[in-house]
């Protein structure tokens, strides 16, 4: 059974091309959820371009992805290692675990109404949330306790397969 939705914004995410905050809470809201094991894996990550000032500390990070090892181990920053040039990288290509936000674990939380999927930081006030776009790709937003920004971040992660290069279709 497929999932209705309006994907344009979702293009617009994975293309790199600015949406509004309406649009991606939207998407977001518009979506199913799914169980915690679900998120298993390595993931690669693409921000959603709505001006939220963590874009920039995200990618100067060299953020790519998340990995969730376990339910109980999770690094929540993946990043792009030194030999690697940022945005111009093949799936998968030059992962290494950034420590900058430390680990993580999954729960299955209430948010917006919706039990799904979350990742809780061990360290931080923050609370990433997820929704199923596919089995391949998933949409989250991260919620931090005490952040002034006028919307949250949102991001699109897409499931590595073993063969590190990005599996499904939208």
């Amino acid at each position: 059974m497929s999932i209705q939705f309006n994907k344009e914004p979702l293009t617009n995410i994975l293309s790199n091309k600015p949406i509004t905050p309406l649009a991606a809470t939207t998407l977001f809201n518009s979506l199913p959820p799914l169980e915690a094991t679900e998120l298993l894996g390595q993931w690669d990550g693409t921000c959603a371009l709505t001006n939220h000032p963590g874009i920039t500390a995200l990618k100067a990070a060299r953020w790519v992805g998340k990995t969730f090892h376990t339910t109980e181990d999770v690094d929540p920053i993946i990043s792009l290692d030194d030999s690697v040039t940022y945005g111009h990288h093949a799936p998968g290509e030059g992962r290494v675990v950034n420590t900058f936000m430390g680990k993580a674990r999954i729960r299955e939380i209430k948010y917006n109404g919706v039990v799904s999927a979350a990742m809780v930081y061990n360290d931080k006030p923050i609370i990433d949330y997820f929704r199923r776009v596919d089995h391949c790709t998933v949409m989250g937003v991260m919620d931090a306790a005490g952040a002034v920004e006028d919307h949250p971040l949102y991001f699109v992660l897409e499931r590595l397969d073993e063969g590190s290069s990005k599996g499904g279709k939208l």
